[in-house]
């Protein structure tokens, strides 16, 4: 079990202690920072600073203490924050239309063409949104949907965001409707854009199939070309998973950023459970496409990034707090995923932000988000000892508006990638190097060893 102990003194934050195999984590929640020492080190900290007193931390050890500010683990103030409290908005996800120009098997939201909604949102009341929403200085503003560009008021939008919120700009999208002109109407103001490429793959999309898959792979050149940052996404299922290798091969010949997901029993895929994969099943998958990796030397920073991602430590997923999702009518909830009554937080086109901000601080104090939202209250996740940096099982909406808990597929490799980046990851070996030996190490890697510190603090 994980567990954790708070330190308490003069000029220190709280700070968490983990141990695992005598080394230690020093974990900071509210600055979302951490670092690793050897249990050496750590206990030259304790007897030094920890259990010093006042004077001697001051003036002797005067490095220490530099060294320790610089990793915000202790400061020259004493007051106490919570940044998990403040409910600070730093993303939007905005979905101006559920229709898309494909039916996915998997779709999460059961997007398709034949998805019936109200007449587009007129243009006054888009500019009223985002209006709104540009009070937030939120730092990324992400349009998703559906697929966007099948909503007549994309540009739109688009141009009032760039124009109103300083902010990244990132769309999901299939990337079948980017032809030039569109291109053309977006360069400069969407700095990302996240192309899911599956169908691609799968051939599902063409008629003329192996000219109409060069084109769009020469697409993504033009749109690497001209600045467009761009991330490749697969969405592996149990019919299509052979075909994640030749994803992998596009990231690295295209240099793109790279995002795996395993399909989970949501939205459509919940009724085409042919395409579910077990816990076991995505284990040895993900395992597999890190050998996979390892053997081809795929060793670019959008790899290493996928291979090795940056842990922040974290007591709840950003949906307590931390992100607001619009709906096309203007409904906003605390995730897109939770689309039901109990989750809503108002109606942009009927409430202030004040308002919509109010109804989330006060739902945060309830049972059902500290149950939903706060990782370690989260059904099968209160004893995983990766919780303070793993966003756990997710909640979402079945077909009849229940909020429902969905297990997180990967949730075996995960553990043990986590673990492998908190405590055996070595920045100073290259990337393939830190691969190979979490291959070597994977299956020797034990889960619930992490220690609790028992600390006394004068």
């Amino acid at each position: 079990m994980d567990t954790r102990e708070v330190i308490e003194m003069y000029r220190w934050k709280k700070i968490y202690i983990l141990k695992r195999d005598n080394k230690v984590l020093f974990i900071n929640f509210d600055e979302k920072k951490m670092f690793r020492v050897s249990f050496q080190i750590y206990h030259y900290i304790y007897d030094n600073i920890i259990c010093a007193n006042k004077e001697d931390i001051e003036v002797k050890y005067q490095p220490l203490i530099e060294f320790l500010v610089e990793n915000q683990i202790i400061s020259d103030s004493n007051e106490d924050t919570d940044s998990d409290n403040k409910g600070e908005i730093n993303s939007i996800y905005f979905l101006p239309t559920l229709q898309c120009n494909l039916i996915c098997d998997f779709c999460s939201l059961s997007s398709s063409p034949f998805i019936i909604e109200p007449k587009p949102m007129a243009l006054e009341f888009i500019k009223d949104m985002i209006m709104k929403l540009s009070d937030l200085k939120v730092h990324k503003f992400v349009i998703t949907g559906g697929e966007p560009f099948c909503s007549k008021n994309i540009f739109n939008i688009i141009n009032l965001v760039n124009k109103n919120l300083d902010c990244k700009l990132q769309i999901c999208t299939n990337g079948l409707l980017l032809n030039n002109e569109v291109i053309e109407r977006i360069q400069g103001k969407v700095q990302m854009l996240d192309i899911s490429i599956e169908n691609i793959l799968e051939d599902s999309c063409f008629l003329n199939k192996q000219v109409q898959k060069q084109q769009f792979m020469d697409k993504i050149d033009i749109l690497i070309k001209i600045g467009f940052q761009v991330c490749l996404s697969f969405v592996l299922t149990k019919k299509n998973q052979e075909l994640v290798f030749e994803f992998l091969d596009i990231c690295y010949e295209k240099r793109t950023a790279i995002s795996v997901k395993v399909i989970e029993k949501i939205g459509r895929a919940e009724e085409n459970e042919e395409l579910l994969v077990s816990k076991e099943e995505a284990e040895t998958i993900m395992v597999g496409i890190y050998k996979y990796i390892a053997a081809k030397g795929y060793d670019t920073p959008n790899f290493e990034e996928f291979l090795f991602p940056v842990l922040l430590p974290q007591k709840a997923c950003a949906g307590y707090g931390h992100l607001l999702s619009v709906y096309p009518d203007g409904s906003i909830y605390n995730c897109f995923m939770l689309n039901y009554s109990s989750f809503r937080l108002g109606n942009l086109s009927q409430d202030s932000m004040d308002d919509i901000l109010n109804r989330l601080h006060e739902k945060k104090e309830s049972d059902l988000f500290k149950k939903c939202f706060i990782v370690c209250n989260k059904q099968g996740c209160t004893t995983c000892e990766i919780n303070d940096f793993c966003e756990g099982h997710c909640h979402y909406c079945n077909s009849n508006g229940q909020a429902k808990v969905k297990e997180n597929i990967q949730c075996y490799f995960i553990r043990k990638l986590y673990l492998f980046i908190l405590w055996y990851f070595k920045s100073n070996e290259t990337v393939l190097e830190n691969l190979d030996r979490f291959l070597e190490l994977y299956y020797e890697i034990e889960t619930n060893k992490t220690e609790r510190m028992d600390l006394s603090v004068k």
